[in-house]
């Protein structure tokens, strides 16, 4: 795939060739992948654009939960520079893990963490909306 939008964007020329190439990395929990898998895609991201776009900044956007990002993956999100977007339950707490426990609280702790290791945020919280539990539409 990033060789055919690499080649997309020379086909081209600079004229449209954007100076940020961001990728948003969403759908599921995007750390249940083990962090070989990030080297590798960001390994793979450099390796197909860096020669052939030399104008062109590569960014990296992850939008998690937060629940499983662990120390391990902190070392490839700032080699690669990944910006990281949490979704929140801002008003209602409608989150819950498998064992059917309330996330906010340990998603607050997360942020935290990541904000006491001056991990970057994209700066974008994805809020969830109150579920209406009724059948009746309102």
């Amino acid at each position: 795939v990033y060789v055919r939008f690499r080649d997309y964007l020379l086909a081209y020329g600079d004229s449209f060739t954007p100076q940020t190439l961001t990728f948003y990395w969403q759908g599921g929990e995007p750390f249940l992948q083990p962090p070989s898998y990030w080297e590798a895609v960001f390994s793979a991201q450099q390796g197909v654009f860096s020669g052939h776009c030399p104008n062109l900044a590569i960014a990296n956007h992850v939008q998690t939960n937060l629940t499983l990002l662990r120390e391990k993956y902190l070392p490839i999100l700032f080699r690669h520079g990944v910006r990281l977007g949490f979704s929140y339950d801002v008003m209602n707490d409608l989150r819950v893990s498998r064992a059917g426990k309330r996330t906010a609280a340990r998603v607050e702790k997360k942020v935290d963490w990541l904000c006491s290791r001056n991990v970057p945020l994209n700066r974008q919280i994805n809020p969830i909306p109150l579920r209406w539990r009724s059948s009746s539409p309102r």
